[in-house]
């Protein structure tokens, strides 16, 4: 019998549940759904009904906890633990996870490129981004001190001491432009499942092409052999988001923002917002990942302002 046919004993559940093993959950979860039809994997963790006092198990969940989480597919995949609290911005969400399988493609020794993650969160898209070898920094900024120190954390957990953290409010132009600095290599700056919420949206988006404008006129210092790549902005969210596509593309537009790369990834679906449990497999848990450049006319008239 397949392992993904085999039933699960309830107790083994409840044991991954406790080691936080992501991988077998799944695996375990989706198994249980795809025999049972239309019963889902919330059934495998608490009886019905509404007032239910949550198992033991499921009150940890409530709490701060550690999960180790495979991201990616390959040769290019890697596994991470994960600090997490179950509460919105302090756990990885589908696109988080996306996001990360995405720069752990993106191998190869830059060091002079620099990757800033703005609302990281516990700033898994960041940690898979200091794994590739393909950015000399990494930083993971976010407005609140509390999930600063998860990313913070997590990066030591990982052993990556090349991830930097810090305090950061997206809308705060001269604090980001100072943590990226004048590095000569290109920036890549990124957010994940922030088209929950549209003004925010909207505001980093703004950031973003704002900083990129900044950085395009410091461009006339830089002689054509040794002039960096286009900077790039990466905007990654879930399906259940999608709503807020067409208000992205034209604040993007109005900001002189061009896109030129959109893709659809899988997502393991960490989390499944209206679940009992962190694991439940996703109906909604596809990904799409929006790549934009400052537009051509953009970037010419950031560099004609600062060489006027």
């Amino acid at each position: 019998m397949d392992d993904l046919a085999r039933p699960l004993p309830m107790e083994d559940l409840q044991a991954m549940l406790l080691s936080m093993d992501v991988d077998g959950l799944r695996r375990a979860l989706q198994a249980k759904a795809q025999r049972a039809g239309k019963e889902t994997a919330a059934d495998c963790s608490r009886p019905a009904g509404k007032d239910t006092e949550p198992t033991p198990q499921l009150a940890l969940l409530r709490k701060q906890f550690s999960v180790r989480l495979r991201v990616g597919e390959g040769g290019s995949s890697r596994q991470f633990e994960l600090v997490h609290e179950r509460v919105m911005g302090k756990i990885a969400w589908p696109a988080a996870e996306a996001l990360a399988s995405y720069f752990l493609t993106q191998a190869g020794a830059a060091a002079d490129n620099v990757l800033i993650e703005l609302g990281a969160g516990c700033a898994l898209p960041s940690l898979a981004a200091a794994a590739s070898g393909a950015f000399g920094r990494v930083i993971a900024t976010d407005c609140s001190a509390d999930r600063v120190d998860i990313a913070r954390r997590n990066g030591e957990l990982n052993g990556l001491h090349l991830l930097e953290t810090h305090h950061l409010d997206f809308c705060e132009l001269d604090c980001m432009d100072e943590l990226v600095g004048a590095a000569p290599g290109g920036c890549v700056i990124c957010a994940a499942d922030v088209h929950y919420d549209p003004e925010a949206m909207c505001n980093l988006i703004s950031s973003a092409a704002s900083l990129m404008r900044r950085r395009a006129e410091r461009e006339t210092h830089w002689s054509a052999a040794h002039c960096p790549p286009p900077d790039q902005f990466i905007l990654a969210r879930s399906a259940v988001f999608e709503h807020n596509d067409s208000l992205m593309s034209s604040i993007a537009l109005e900001e002189g923002l061009r896109q030129v790369e959109s893709r659809s990834l899988r997502a393991g679906g960490l989390l499944h917002a209206a679940s009992p449990t962190l694991f439940e497999p996703n109906p909604n848990d596809h990904t799409d990942l929006f790549v934009f450049v400052l537009s051509p006319c953009e970037r010419d008239q950031a560099r004609g302002h600062a060489a006027g």
